[in-house]
């Protein structure tokens, strides 16, 4: 990845431009599954929904409340990796980097 902020990239069939920023994904660590629905980041979208409600039942089970939930952690987490997951869907779709 570049040290630039923003990623631009182009479909050769569509020549629809797009543009990802690098790094943190406020976006993603604010509003969660909404964010990852708008995006369609399907993969992403079920397996942070199952760890969530897997883990929020494995807590409720032994009696754990922990302040926040799992789900702050979760999204705090993944907004570090959205972007850059975000790009390297958009590439195997065949977007190219311009």
């Amino acid at each position: 990845m570049s040290n630039e902020k923003v990623t631009y990239l182009k479909h050769p069939l569509t020549q629809k431009v797009i543009r990802i920023k690098n790094g943190f994904s406020w976006t993603v660590a604010i509003f969660g599954l909404i964010a990852l629905l708008i995006r369609r980041q399907w993969k992403p979208f079920v397996i942070i929904l199952t760890l969530i409600l897997l883990l929020e039942v494995i807590l409720y089970l032994i009696n754990i409340e922990l302040p926040g939930g799992i789900s702050t952690g979760l999204w705090v987490g993944y907004g570090m990796l959205a972007n850059e997951h975000l790009l390297t869907q958009r590439l195997n779709e065949g977007y190219e980097i311009i």
